[in-house]
């Protein structure tokens, strides 16, 4: 309900990247809260921005996180949002900057501590996918919900298997996530369970 993040559950990201594959370098300018909603915007940077290492990007983005600060084993995780049009990005893809909402091993209580991706796993609660059926503008798009782990750092060993809704091969159901929707995520010792607006 605040109009500012709450600095004693959230971390923003400032002039970091998350690797040299993605376009744009996370600012905490692109990160706000207004109308009891977290903002987090996506644009082109003319000129483009520096990274500490030198390297330009020329896309600002923001990026927030709890790690350090708020964490659990277990539970049910809800995100409610709206993702950006899925036009902005590139064809056959998502935005650029895809929109996503992870869990992560908190490094330090995790079992070896600070463990190495995907060890100790990885909980999609939700990621923009990709179309699904259709052309040009008839596209339809889905989103992913994903378990990554691995037994060595940088091995996934997720079984391909993961949801995505609507599926893949519905070409009928359309979905606009531009509206607000609720991602969810139920995680007990023996399972992980997925929700989009209650449909598991």
């Amino acid at each position: 309900e605040g109009s500012v993040l709450n600095e004693s559950s959230w971390a923003v990201w400032n002039n970091m990247t998350h690797g040299p594959t993605e376009s744009q370098l996370y600012m905490a300018s692109a990160v706000s809260v207004r109308d009891g909603a977290l903002r987090i915007k996506t644009q082109r940077v003319p000129g483009g921005l520096r990274s500490p290492s030198g390297t330009l990007y020329n896309f600002s983005s923001g990026w927030v996180e709890s790690r350090g600060k708020v964490f659990n084993t277990f539970g049910r995780v809800e995100v409610r949002a709206q993702l950006p049009n899925p036009s902005a990005g590139a064809a056959d893809h998502w935005s650029d900057a895809w929109p996503a909402h992870w869990l992560m091993p908190e490094p330090t209580t995790s079992n070896p501590p600070n463990v190495c991706w995907p060890v100790g796993g990885e909980i999609d609660i939700m990621e923009g996918y990709r179309p699904r059926g259709g052309s040009g503008s008839s596209k339809q798009y889905a989103v992913l919900q994903t378990y990554h782990w691995a037994h060595e750092c940088n091995q996934d060993e997720w079984n391909k298997t993961n949801g995505k809704f609507p599926p893949l091969n519905d070409t009928t159901t359309q979905i606009d996530f531009t509206a607000w929707h609720t991602f969810a995520v139920e995680w007990t010792p023996k399972s992980l369970v997925w929700f989009v607006d209650g449909e598991e």
